[in-house]
């Protein structure tokens, strides 16, 4: 079942030039005494290549003014800075990407930790690769707080107990 008839898809195709959206779908809804929303009347166009002609948009080729060079950076909604390290958009966590430049390639499986807790606290003496299993036990025990000794040391009794578990079975 079509949304629009013809007659009314025959209106939309004669008044879409040089008017936006919402007041072609006011337009239609007047004539028409129809309830259509601005999506479905969008989607309508957009399905049959319709472009209004008013500006906006981008044609091809062209940049968007608010593009991030490589090394912008930016606060994710978690609280995490983020930095962008390719073209198009490719952006990673500012911790993990110092860590892997600085200290060492994460193994599979392990993340990089704020050793104090302070998301903004990028000093290379604050930033630990663990293994989940490991980040799981440090929450749990509570050892991940301001004081990034005790965490340490928390992180320290997490691995031997670790390692005697493994020569024991």
């Amino acid at each position: 079942m079509k949304l629009f008839n013809s007659e009314q898809a025959d209106f939309i195709k004669n008044n879409y030039k040089g008017i936006n959206n919402e007041a072609l779908t006011k337009l239609v809804n007047e004539k028409f005494g129809s309830d259509f929303s601005v999506k479905q009347i969008k989607s309508f166009k957009r399905y049959r290549k319709l472009d209004s002609g008013l500006p906006g948009g981008f044609k091809k080729g062209e940049k968007s003014i608010n593009k991030h060079p490589v090394g912008s950076e930016r606060i994710s909604p978690d609280g995490y800075t983020r930095i962008k390290v390719a073209n198009p958009s490719r952006w990673i966590n500012k911790h993990k990407y110092l860590y892997e430049k600085n200290i060492r390639k994460l193994n599979k499986g392990e993340l990089v930790i704020f050793l104090n807790g302070d998301k903004t606290d990028f000093s290379l003496e604050n930033l630990a690769a663990v293994t989940r299993g490991e980040l799981a036990q440090l929450n749990k025990l509570g050892f991940i707080q301001s004081d990034r000794e005790f965490a340490i040391a928390g992180l320290n009794i997490i691995r031997i107990k670790d390692k005697l578990k493994e020569e024991t079975t």
